[in-house]
């Protein structure tokens, strides 16, 4: 009698189903972490960036409260910080494919030793390869709220500081290279340390996010982390340097800035400022609607403080 052919499969039979449900269950590993890698990165992003701004507003003495930033330039008599300040500007961006000329004007408004509006409006003269026009841009408006010091509208006092939010309005064209064709809102979160008597550091990190786009809007979605340094001289002198680093979700690459700031208070009402800066970090508020196709900024602005 013949005997009969066993039916339990051969161990290389074996091996293959097995090598085949580790493939299969190693693929659903790849599938599951790069599905939950876009908002681990967002994560992990927020809370580096946030324990480093809880470090500085830690490392802050008790000075902070009682010298606010428009005290640093004041002379050793005590005068009131401006309450009301309005900035016109003039930019000019260049780039490989053409400049654009921008003037704006930015009024900020300090109603309170805790909290300021500011509101910026462009007008703008684009001239790139694929833009061409002239118009209004833009419309930026801005709340900040620091309790841990007094707020004033001091001409080096920035725009965008301490815990608050921005909203981007669409007012301008995107066809004539004017607007971005999007709505856009920047919650952020700040804090201010005391390096020296007249050197304050006001770190702050921002999330941008672009909605309700239209058909020639690209898009924005940015978490970034920047520090201004600021240097008051008793004549009123003052230099800013801010670094900014940012990551920008929608193009999964990091990019870096540099802001350079010299200013003058010139009188009791007037005062001059040069920006000068790198344009690497998407900013919805450019004209082409994505700074990374600008190399640099130029800015000249006239400050005139309105009240104290």
């Amino acid at each position: 009698m013949s005997r009969a052919r066993s039916k339990t499969p051969s161990r290389s039979l074996q091996r293959i189903s097995v090598d085949t449900r580790l493939a299969q269950r190693y693929n659903g590993w790849v599938t599951s972490l790069q599905s939950v890698n876009r908002h681990a990165l967002r994560i992990v992003l927020t809370l580096v960036a946030s324990a480093t701004l809880v470090t500085f507003g830690a490392a802050q003495d008790q000075l902070t409260s009682q010298n606010p930033p428009h005290d640093d330039g004041a002379t050793d008599d005590a005068e009131p910080g401006a309450t009301q300040r309005l900035d016109v500007g003039f930019d000019l961006y260049d780039s490989p494919e053409g400049r654009v000329m921008r003037a704006g004007v930015n009024y900020n408004w300090t109603p309170s030793e805790d909290y300021s509006f500011a509101a910026t409006v462009p007008v703008i003269n684009a001239g790139l390869a694929d833009v061409e026009g002239s118009g209004i841009g833009d419309l930026l408006l801005r709340f900040n709220w620091m309790p841990a010091l007094t707020l004033t509208a001091d001409p080096w006092v920035p725009n965008n500081l301490g815990i608050g939010v921005g909203l981007l309005v669409p007012t301008g064209d995107a066809a004539k290279g004017t607007g971005g064709d999007q709505w856009a809102i920047a919650p952020s979160f700040g804090w201010a340390a005391k390096l020296a008597k007249r050197t304050t550091i006001l770190p702050q990190l921002q999330y941008i996010i672009s909605f309700s786009e239209g058909e020639l809007a690209q898009g924005t979605e940015t978490i970034s982390l920047s520090a201004d340094l600021i240097h008051v001289t008793l004549s009123k002198f003052w230099i800013q340097y801010t670094p900014t680093g940012s990551y920008d979700l929608e193009a999964e690459q990091y990019e870096f800035d540099n802001l350079l700031v010299l200013g003058q208070q010139v009188s009791r009402r007037i005062a001059l400022r040069l920006e000068l800066r790198t344009l690497n970090v998407a900013d919805p508020q450019d004209p082409t609607g994505d700074g990374r196709d600008l190399d640099y900024r130029a800015t000249l602005k006239l400050q005139w403080i309105l009240a104290f």
